[in-house]
């Protein structure tokens, strides 16, 4: 087997040890995977002031050179989406594959707050913004099960281990304006992967994401994914994740995501392994209430 090398970058709310599954399973097979913590984030929480896209990229781009990556195959989760770009745009030569794990995906000019979420979603942070005082939006519990881990029961050991991790999302990277004019001149492969039960990203405006990037979305049965809701209760329990019986669509992505990964570097994902360059994207149709939340 060809060792690779894979850089996992986490979602809105999120830490690296939402990846701690997927990483044990990609060294187990030998690969080198770095999983970079964003400022404002997990251990870093502390930093929520300098949150931003360009830190976010930076931090990525400082754990890359860190641990030496010299062609990485680069997996932004959710929010992770409107990061990775900028890191292929800023070191081509280091990102062999982009992988959009239920990304976003900016046009040029675009924010995350605009681009992704509804009106009613953008009031609704904004305010918990305002009401945490400190620029960060304090995602209820109810709101996170919600959006992220809605096909298991609130009282699940899974969504319980996972709801603790979860830190307040800093607000800018979610209001900035991304200049997104140097990635969609960049030549980099590129592969989305669409998930078909999933809330945060609803298929429609995953597909919509995917033909910004030039590709077909490669479709998983499954939710809004994160290893986290394994990788903590793996360190609770003896045997690990099998310790605990999710439903059926969180047991099916866990596996998939590194062999999805895996095949894009292979270029074994059929039409979902992208064009290495993709025109500028549109500015997708105004959201709804009903459309796409993170």
């Amino acid at each position: 087997m060809i060792k690779k090398e894979f850089v996992l970058v986490h979602g809105a709310a999120h830490g690296a040890w939402c990846w701690e599954e997927v990483a044990a399973r990609l060294r187990a097979r030998g690969h080198h995977v770095v999983a970079p913590e964003l400022p404002g984030h997990g251990r870093r929480a502390h930093e929520r002031s300098r949150a931003s896209v360009a830190s976010y990229a930076a931090a990525v781009l400082d754990a890359m050179a860190l641990e030496g990556v010299s062609r990485g195959i680069v997996v932004g989760h959710s929010m992770g989406g409107i990061v990775i770009p900028k890191v292929a745009e800023v070191a081509p030569a280091r990102v062999a594959h982009l992988v959009f794990l239920a990304g976003v995906v900016l046009p040029d000019g675009g924010s995350m707050f605009e681009v992704h979420l509804s009106p009613s979603t953008r009031d609704l942070m904004a305010a918990m913004a305002r009401g945490g005082g400190n620029g960060t939006i304090p995602f209820p519990a109810a709101f996170a099960w919600s959006r992220w881990m809605n096909d298991l029961p609130p009282g699940h050991p899974v969504v319980q281990a996972a709801l603790p991790l979860l830190t307040p999302q800093p607000l800018r990277p979610f209001v900035e304006r991304v200049d997104m004019k140097g990635f969609y001149a960049v030549s980099v492969p590129r592969t989305y992967i669409r998930c078909l039960k999933d809330v945060a990203v609803r298929p429609d405006r995953a597909a919509e994401y995917a033909r910004c990037l030039g590709v077909k979305p490669v479709d998983l049965d499954v939710a809004h994914p994160s290893s986290a809701y394994y990788s903590r209760t793996a360190m609770a329990r003896p045997g690990g994740w099998r310790g605990v019986q999710p439903p059926r669509g969180r047991a099916q992505w866990a596996p998939l995501v590194p062999s999805a990964a895996r095949s894009a570097a292979f270029g074994r994902v059929g039409d979902g392994a992208g064009p290495t360059g993709a025109a500028p994207c549109d500015r997708p149709r105004p959201l709804h209430s009903t459309m796409a939340r993170e």
